[in-house]
């Protein structure tokens, strides 16, 4: 029991970077988690989870492990793709319909179900208004439960048996880290990332809507110092990170964006995913005069520091460089105006494309809080839709990545980046808004815009 608690909090952590990375980016954590059998929506394409709709419990067969490749910090150029990802020139195209797969966590801690529901939405959207250049789309959605073997097994599955066209908002954070290597041998085509190992974003065949977790922790920080105005000298700033492969990324983002005499101790306070020790960390900083704290930390730790600082009377202002969800926002008062960042439009502003993405939402998941991980997985289907576009009826997977390198250029997405892709650049704009917590302690809690989006 002991070690199946220790692998949800550890895929927790992952999914949480995930979140903050691109809310689309870091390097995963490599301890799989066990499943214990869940509900799921049978969309006609794949399995959902959810609470609607007929329901399978019978998981996936296992599969063998791939490759993941070396850790990094920042985005590598891409080697260019010639030819091998066109070996089937019509994959993943029958019937007038274009059939995409997508692997998302959706059983166990840290599940991203709203990203599933998100994509779904997507899916139905366009079919009902005629599909894209006279092409449905079909997604198989499959949940990898945590498990990187049935993940690589399922990577497999979809693009060797279905032979499916591409990916679209891949976010299994274990399993995409540990299949690095196969996307890259297979060339396979994948259009959206919530997370996965930095070696990742050097694929010369996967895309992402906004910045890498690295550029994320840069961002972070640099809200800090610009918007906030954060005191640059005198260890005024406590910086509190995870140590953990998941969240290296973001914190050392973070870590070399600030001067250091502007950290307390003139760096992280690195701490363990078990440890408990915020009350007298809290002490120390009362004690020497922090002004400020900057977390990087997974939803459980941020909880048991709330509690500590709750208890000290110790409020800060907060920057949580991760995720914010119900159990810190919705359970802590002292969540109240706690910061994060977002490179989609804050969700609590109007364009046309996050109309059209509540919308959908509203109308095919109606409990759902529409929250950053759906919007992950409706930006990641939109860079697909609109490389399909311009595609027009050559719909190969050559074609997709020669699109997407060639032609995607001052494309405002309406919903937060706008995309310059090229051969050799597969990210978004280094670019986040600054949104805080609302409502904190209460079931009604959101995030409001602070500031629009900076560029780093």
């Amino acid at each position: 029991m002991i070690r199946d608690h220790q692998r949800e909090r550890r895929f927790t952590i992952a999914l949480a970077a995930a979140l903050a990375g691109t809310l689309a980016l870091s390097a995963a954590t490599a301890v799989a988690l066990r499943a214990f059998g869940a509900s799921a929506i049978l969309t006609g394409h794949g399995a959902v989870a959810g609470t609607q709709g007929g329901t399978s419990t019978g998981p996936g067969s296992a599969g063998s492990a791939g490759g993941g490749g070396a850790s990094g910090g920042a985005n590598h150029g891409q080697p260019a793709v010639s030819g091998s990802a066109g070996r089937v020139a019509t994959q993943g195209i029958s019937g007038g319909v274009i059939h995409l797969g997508s692997i998302i966590t959706q059983t166990g801690a840290g599940r991203s179900i709203t990203m599933a529901h998100a994509l779904v939405a997507w899916e139905k959207t366009i079919n009902d208004a005629g599909g894209i250049n006279g092409y449905k789309v079909s997604i198989d959605i499959k949940d990898d439960q945590g498990n990187p073997d049935l993940g690589a097994s399922q990577y497999r599955q979809l693009n060797e048996d279905e032979k499916v066209f591409a990916m679209v908002a891949e976010c299994a954070p274990i399993t995409d880290a540990q299949e690095v290597g196969y996307i890259r041998s297979s060339a396979l085509p994948v259009v959206g990332e919530c997370q996965s190992s930095p070696p990742a974003y050097s694929l010369p065949t996967l895309w992402v809507g906004g910045p890498t977790p690295y550029q994320n922790g840069v961002l972070g920080a640099e809200m800090m110092e610009r918007i906030r105005n954060w005191p640059t000298t005198g260890g005024r700033i406590a910086l509190v990170c995870l140590q953990d492969p998941s969240t290296s990324p973001v914190c050392d983002g973070v870590a070399h964006t600030y001067p250091s005499g502007a950290l307390w101790h003139g760096g992280p306070q690195y701490e363990q995913i078990t440890d408990n020790n915020y009350a007298q960390l809290i002490a120390q900083w009362q004690s020497d005069g922090v002004q400020d704290v900057h977390l990087v930390l997974d939803p459980g730790s941020v909880q048991r520091y709330l509690y500590a600082a709750q208890a000290a009377g110790f409020n800060p202002p907060t920057m949580n460089n991760l995720i914010v969800d119900d159990g810190d926002a919705g359970a802590y008062s002292n969540a109240e105006g706690m910061m994060i960042g977002t490179p989609w439009t804050p969700l609590d502003q109007s364009t046309p494309e996050m109309n059209r993405f509540t919308a959908a939402m509203h109308r095919y998941y109606p409990d759902d809080r529409v929250d950053l991980y759906a919007q992950t997985g409706w930006i990641s289907a939109l860079v697909l839709e609109h490389a399909l576009r311009l595609m027009g009826g050559n719909i190969t997977r050559q074609n997709l990545i020669d699109t997407l390198n060639g032609k995607v250029h001052g494309w405002d997405t309406q919903f937060g980046p706008v995309e310059n892709y090229t051969a050799q650049l597969h990210n978004g704009p280094l670019e986040s808004a600054l949104m805080a917590v609302q409502g904190a302690g209460t079931a009604g809690w959101r995030l409001v815009t602070v500031h629009n989006a900076i560029n780093g």
